[in-house]
Formats: structure tokens, C-alpha cells, sequence
């Protein structure tokens, strides 16, 4: 029903004019990922947040009026993705906008209104959902100062409570009911069998959002990689490699005009074209390092089918099962971890286990367990062994 992403100084540009329905240098809508746009209603998209000159600029004065490291992997926004509930779909316009509006205010309480970007509610695309971009600000208690940390404000907590809380501001606060609560989103009262095929859904989802991620990179790449090509189609004229230009011999003249000057050419125009050839040396540097990024996001992107197909391969069952097994066997070892402790600590505890013991000493023969040599460290491996 809702997501949330990250996002680095380098994404938030694309991820900007995907948000408020910015075009290309084609003309075409920026997408995120393989979205289909239907721009007949386009117009009906909105945006709830109070409107900025420049989403990027406002992140960027915002990030300097607090402490924000000035790092490339730093996420300086995040952006909850909120999805129309299904049983919402059957309702008019109005309770829609009531929905997102409430969504909104929620959001907004929850990450802080000064750290607000942009809310935009897209009815362009398959289904009608909200991008809530904010800053994620927190307070440094140590330092007592405002700072940029993504990784604390959207923590593990955070992400636990999140639709519970949307859930129970929707409706206590602004009356509204939605099921915001659903088979991928509730924590508590659920079968065995919802839980483990609920675990085996989330590792998917996590596949496939890496995924979405992994191909917003490459658009933004692709992005970058026309823009230069434009570049170099746009200059005129014949370009010579850099190496020709720099065997052209130039000597500018000590008489203007002079019959026995040796340049056969201006010598402003011979100086531009030395410079030209070598902004293409340096665009074409460009262009194989963004080559080699591509290639390298492409095996990472084939490597994340690959483990996506696999997953789905694996039965449901089998997974949940083991990952049960696996759960309860740490709980036994913290039991018998704090038995041993207890144990140590109270040795006339053993002395009485003991004397029990020994009333179902043909049990004991059977086991071949010698009690008269029982210790905390013993006990233990019986314990484990059993």
C-alpha cells in the first residue's frame, strides 16, 4: 500500500521531474522505472505540499541550514509512495482527495512540515497515488543540533508502525475509513500460514524494488549519456582528433596581414579548434565512463532477475518453514543460555535438580546420563543435544 525510497544528491534531479510531471529535451514525460503515463489526465494530477520555485533548490537550502555531510552517498530526501486503497477505488473524486489530503497531514506531522519538498498525487498512471518528498531532518541530542540522517529518521521502527499509525490517524482524526491495513501490511493476528507466505512476499518485494532502483539509475544515466551525444552533434564543422590538431603548427603572426606569415588560418579560429578538439577528448572520457556504468548496472540488473527467479522457484512452504525452525531454535538457545546463568549462580538449584532427577533414574539409564557429574556447561550440551 505504501513504500518508502532514499535518495542521493545525483537522484533527486530525476526523481524531481518525474514528481511534477517534467518533459525531456524530446518533449517526453521522465519516468521512474517502466510507468505508463496516460497524459489525457495528466492535468488531473495535483500537488498538496505548498508550492517551491525548485524542489532541488529548496533541498539544497534546507540541507545548509542544517548539519548534512558533504558526502555523494548521503540521501539528502526520501519519498513515501502512498497507494490508493483498493476499496477506495469505487468512491468519487472527492473522498479520494479527502484521502490523500489526510495521508498528507499525517505525513507531514510525522516527518515535519519544514521538511516538506513536494506532494504530488499522480491520476495520470495505472493506479492514483501520492510521492511525499521530504528532507529527513532529526534532532542530534548529543550534538543538540539539526541533522540530515535518513538511516535514523526512516528507521526499522519507523517502517514497523508506519501503516498501523496511518491507519489510526485516518480514522481518529480525520474520520476517514480506508484499509490501509491489508494482508501485506498488518502486524499481528495472523495465521501461520499467512506469516510464512507474507515473509516469502516481502523477499520478493525487496528483489523487486532493488530492481526499480537499479533501472532509475539507468534512465538517469541514459539521461546524461544523450545530453553529451547532443553535444557533440550540435558543434559544426569538421572535428579533427586531438592528436592532428596539436601536430598543426601555429605561430601567431608579428605583422597582421604580413604576405609571409605561415598560418593558413585565423589564429583565434586555430586556437578554438585546438580547445574544441579537446573538450571532445574530454566528452568522449565522459561517455566511456558512462558506457562502463551502464554495463555494469546491466549484470547487476540481470543478477537481481536471476535471484528473483530463483526465489520464486523455491516452494513457500519449504522457506517459511525453515525460517520457523530457524526463529525457534534462537529462542531455545537464549532459554538455556539464561538457565546456564541461573545455574552458575545458584549451584544449590543443580543440588535440588539433582535429587528430582534421580527418581526417574531408569529414564537416566536409558539416556546415559550420569547425574553425579552434572554441571551448568553439561547441562547445557544436554539441553542443546536435546
Amino acid at each position: 500500500m505504501a513504500h518508502v525510497m532514499k535518495m542521493t544528491r545525483g537522484a533527486v534531479g530525476h526523481m524531481c521531474k518525474h514528481y511534477e510531471r517534467a518533459k525531456d529535451e524530446k518533449g517526453e514525460y521522465v519516468k521512474f522505472g517502466n510507468e505508463d503515463i496516460d497524459t489525457s489526465q495528466s492535468h488531473m494530477n495535483y500537488n498538496l505540499a505548498p508550492e517551491r520555485n525548485s524542489q532541488g533548490g529548496f533541498i539544497k537550502t534546507r540541507c545548509s541550514e542544517v548539519v548534512c555531510l558533504n558526502r555523494k552517498d548521503v540521501n539528502v530526501a526520501c519519498s513515501w509512495v502512498v497507494t490508493l486503497p483498493k476499496d477506495f477505488k469505487e468512491h468519487n473524486e472527492v473522498r479520494e482527495r479527502e484521502f490523500f489530503e489526510g495521508t498528507y497531514k499525517f505525513l507531514e506531522e510525522r516527518y515535519g512540515k519544514d521538511n516538506v519538498v513536494s506532494a504530488y498525487v499522480h491520476m495520470d498512471e495505472t493506479t492514483p497515488h501520492m510521492h511525499f518528498c521530504f528532507v529527513p531532518v532529526i534532532y542530534d541530542k548529543k550534538k543538540e543540533k539539526l541533522k540530515v540522517s535518513a538511516k535514523e529518521v526512516v528507521c526499522k521502527y519507523d517502517l514497523q508502525t508506519f501503516h498501523n499509525d496511518l491507519q489510526g490517524y485516518l480514522e481518529q482524526s480525520r474520520g476517514i475509513r480506508a484499509n490501509v491495513l491489508n494482508e501485506a501490511t498488518i502486524e499481528g493476528n495472523k495465521s501461520i500460514d499467512e506469516l510464512k507466505r507474507g515473509t516469502a512476499i516481502d523477499q520478493l518485494n525487496n528483489a523487486l524494488a532493488e530492481v526499480q532502483t537499479v533501472e532509475g539509475h539507468i534512465a538517469i544515466l541514459e539521461n546524461d549519456k544523450n545530453t553529451l551525444e547532443g553535444q557533440i552533434q550540435s558543434l559544426e564543422g569538421e572535428v579533427l582528433t586531438l592528436k592532428e590538431v596539436n601536430q598543426v603548427k601555429i605561430k601567431k603572426p608579428l605583422l597582421l596581414g604580413s604576405e609571409k606569415t605561415i598560418i593558413q588560418m585565423p589564429y583565434q579560429d586555430a586556437i578554438n579548434l585546438q580547445r574544441t578538439a579537446q573538450r571532445i577528448n574530454e566528452v568522449d572520457r565522459l561517455l566511456e565512463l558512462a558506457d562502463k556504468k551502464l554495463k555494469t548496472i546491466d549484470v547487476r540488473e540481470k543478477q537481481l532477475a536471476q535471484e528473483r527467479d530463483e526465489v520464486s522457484r523455491i516452494p513457500l512452504k519449504d522457506q517459511m518453514e525453515r525460517a520457523q525452525l530457524m526463529k525457534k531454535n534462537a529462542d531455545l538457545i537464549k532459554q538455556i543460555s539464561t538457565v546456564n546463568k541461573i545455574m552458575e549462580k545458584r549451584p544449590d538449584l543443580m543440588v535440588e535438580l539433582q535429587k528430582e532427577a534421580r527418581a526417574f533414574s531408569p529414564i537416566a539409564r536409558n539416556n546415559n546420563f550420569d547425574f553425579d557429574n552434572t554441571n551448568p556447561k553439561c547441562s547445557k550440551g544436554f539441553e542443546q543435544e536435546r
